[in-house]
């Protein structure tokens, strides 16, 4: 038995150090430890879920094994295609800030209001004069005019960033002499070389971003009423907080059932049984199929959830 074992261990170590991948789940090969919420994480999946502002119907969704990310532009233009539009206003919470992300969602015609993440601890400890949205950055000259009215130059050199999520990206380094011999230097850094500040090379659509979240702080709050309610609905109202298949495809075809079941006991309410059903007359195939369905959601709520989890 524990030669056994032994030669099991093996076998997984080798996939991890041939492999591209750093991890392996014995439980579900394709699943990987999420983050959850703070620093709590779960090998698990990572159910993506595009809502409507008007009725919190679900528009996309995808299931993946990686963070929110990578996500966002990808699930916006996903959204786009499903509603057959040019344009869309998509918001997010800040687990979605990315440069990358909001630059090509920029490019697609996508605007964002996607809450920007805390100052760390580190930024916390200087004075909120001299936080770093304090510097103004002069496009035309390539440099930051601090509060105390220094210019921050640089060498124009890029350099790579790295995040935790091994992503990387590029980003120019600013400074001035000036520090040194500056009687307010205590309030703006502890550096002995004194303030260092970094642009990111997507810095200009992350800053128009951000604008447009603190100019439209009411807007954004409705972010949680849209996106939280069908998955508060499905989670806390119908019991589905985990789901009992696995594999990538087979979480992705329960979370299908799932939704599906989601937006028709939405739409019963919204334009009613009787106009959808109208409505569904226009596809003869669907609207055979989903008939009884329908009517059982309206007249037989257990039999219809039996039914669906079955």
């Amino acid at each position: 038995m524990l030669k056994q074992r032994k030669e099991n261990y093996e076998q997984l170590n080798k996939k991890l150090t041939e492999g591209d991948d750093k991890q392996i789940s014995t439980v579900d090969e394709e699943s990987r430890l999420l983050t959850v919420k703070d620093n709590i994480a779960e090998v698990s999946y990572n159910i993506q879920a595009v809502s409507d502002s008007k009725h919190s119907l679900i528009v996309e969704f995808d299931t993946v094994n990686e963070s929110d990310q990578h996500q966002l532009s990808r699930m916006a233009c996903s959204a786009m295609e499903a509603l057959g539009v040019e344009e869309i206003t998509a918001e997010a919470d800040k687990g979605y800030h990315v440069g990358k992300q909001l630059q090509e969602c920029k490019e697609k015609g996508i605007t964002t209001l996607v809450a920007y993440p805390e100052r760390n601890s580190r930024a916390k400890q200087i004075d909120p004069a001299y936080y770093t949205d304090k510097f103004l950055y002069d496009a035309a000259n390539d440099t930051y005019i601090c509060p105390q009215g220094a210019t921050l130059t640089t060498n124009g050199e890029w350099y790579d960033k790295k995040r935790k999520n091994r992503t990387s990206y590029q980003i120019k380094r600013y400074s001035t002499p000036q520090c040194k011999t500056c009687p307010v230097k205590h309030l703006c850094t502890s550096a002995k070389q004194g303030r260092l500040i970094e642009r990111s090379q997507y810095q200009e659509v992350i800053d128009e971003n951000n604008k447009r979240v603190d100019a439209n702080a009411a807007l954004y709050k409705k972010r949680q009423q849209i996106c939280e309610h069908p998955f508060g609905t499905i989670k806390r109202g119908w019991g589905y907080n985990h789901t009992l298949l696995r594999g990538i495809k087979k979480v992705n075809a329960e979370m299908a059932i799932i939704f599906t079941v989601y937006n028709l006991r939405r739409v019963i309410t919204i334009p009613g049984v009787t106009e959808l059903l109208r409505r569904l007359k226009k596809w003869k195939p669907v609207y055979y199929e989903l008939k009884s369905c329908l009517i059982k959601a309206l007249y037989g709520k257990e039999n219809f959830e039996v039914q669906i989890r079955a």
